[in-house]
């Protein structure tokens, strides 16, 4: 009577295999996580420039007018008036992003008004 099963001999093919696409997908899957991560840390940074924007052209009488001034609005503030979500996380620790330290710099340079975000 014949025993159903696999040899040893096949499950080593097959372990084979597997390992062989892991080394071949791995890189790829990885740098498709760390794009998406570098994306999502680049549409953050863009969400809180426009919402200082917009904090600016609701507090314009705040806004510097001086050639090389410039005025610090910290996360919190943007987050407590509603210009921006209370939740953003950081993309590569998963830790809630520390409002109080990442900041937006608006300075006046050359008769405009420059968007910086400092911290983080």
């Amino acid at each position: 009577m014949k025993e159903k099963g696999f040899t040893m001999v096949e499950l080593l093919g097959v372990i084979t295999l597997l390992g062989l696409l892991a080394m071949i997908l791995y890189p790829t899957i990885n740098r498709y996580i760390t794009n998406s991560k570098n994306q999502l840390s680049s549409v953050q940074t863009d969400n809180i420039l426009k919402a200082a924007k917009t904090w600016g052209a609701d507090h314009i009488t705040s806004l510097p007018t001086e050639e090389g001034e410039s005025l610090e609005v910290d996360l919190k503030t943007l987050q407590d008036e509603g210009y921006i979500d209370s939740d953003l996380k950081d993309p590569e620790t998963k830790k809630t992003l520390n409002a109080t330290a990442i900041k937006v710099r608006i300075s006046y340079q050359n008769g405009n008004l420059k968007y910086r975000m400092v911290g983080k």
